[in-house]
């Protein structure tokens, strides 16, 4: 239990893990930007849109006012 640490690093060396550190912020929507970027602004609003509509609901389901 010591080491699982070392364990991780090494599973990430050797490839077995391929997430050590991966931040999503960094890559996220990148692949479109690059392959479609005249609709890659169009996505990512209605990206936006629908993550807020699906904060909004979660706060209606506490009760909440937004």
């Amino acid at each position: 239990m010591g080491k699982s640490q070392a364990e991780e690093a090494k599973a990430v060396e050797c490839g077995y893990w391929h997430l050590w550190r991966y931040n999503p912020q960094l890559v996220r929507f990148a692949s479109v930007a690059k392959q479609f970027p005249k609709e890659a602004d169009e996505l990512f609003a209605a990206a936006q849109e629908n993550a807020q509509w699906r904060y909004k609901s979660y706060l209606r389901m506490l009760g909440t006012a937004w």
